[in-house]
Order: C-alpha cells, then sequence, then structure tokens
C-alpha cells in the first residue's frame, strides 16, 4: 500500500485510494452514504483511471483507533483525482456519474472548455461526499 506512515493515530492522511480501498478491512471504508460498501468505491476509483487518470488519493480523516476496531478499519469521504488536461473529456463525465456532494458547484460543461484552453499539464480535482 502506497501511503504515507502516520505517527498520530488521528491524524489526516492521503494514499493511494485503490490501494487503499483493497486493503481496508472496513466494509464502507469510502463514503458509505453514497458507495455502500468498499466494493462499489473501488469500482468507483476503476471508473476514474480507466477514463484517464493518473493517480486518485483517499484523503483519510476517520483513522480513531476505536473505529478501527468497530469497522475493521479507517473511513474517508473525500478523493483527490489528478489527471491530464487531455483526458478532461473522459475524467469528467465520470466524475459528474460519481454524484460527489460538490458537483452542484460545478459546470461540468464549462469545466471541459475551460480545461482545454489552460495551460496546467495536469489537473487536481477535490470530491466529497457527506
Amino acid at each position: 500500500m502506497s501511503c504515507r506512515r502516520v505517527t498520530d493515530s488521528t491524524a489526516v492522511y492521503q494514499a493511494e485510494a485503490l490501494s487503499w480501498l483493497k486493503e481496508n478491512k472496513n466494509p464502507a471504508a469510502l463514503a458509505g452514504n453514497r458507495f455502500h460498501n468498499t466494493a462499489n468505491a473501488i469500482e468507483a476509483v476503476q471508473q476514474l483511471y480507466a477514463a484517464g487518470a493518473v493517480r486518485v488519493e483517499v484523503i483519510v480523516t476517520h483513522n480513531e483507533p476505536e473505529r478501527i476496531a468497530k469497522d475493521g478499519g479507517s473511513y474517508a469521504d473525500e478523493l483527490e483525482v489528478t489527471f491530464p488536461k487531455g483526458k478532461a473529456k473522459s475524467v469528467i463525465p465520470v466524475i459528474k456519474i460519481l454524484k460527489p456532494n460538490n458537483a452542484e458547484d460545478i459546470d461540468f460543461e464549462k469545466a471541459i472548455t475551460e480545461t482545454e484552453q489552460g495551460d496546467e499539464p495536469f489537473l487536481v480535482w477535490g470530491l466529497w461526499w457527506d
């Protein structure tokens, strides 16, 4: 698993999402209210990679020892998706289908157009579910 070692068990950290999800024993490790179970969350991350994302990281904010003991692993409700701007037309529709809570703030068609015009080679989008 490619994640950063954390010495404070309640500290927020980021990890590559697919590895983290596969190794996490929590049955609903990522946005349980949206994906319902870890298997569905794994499928969502795989869809992002298949669409052209070069990195998908999970932002782990709930890793208290009590939670890990009770649920079998840490919990997160946020992803950070990195993709080349040339893949915006394939990645952004997948993001839209995943229905993150912050999607209401995104004009997806405008985002695709603006992405194509920008100078940055990669885009990093944060997605979260409540």
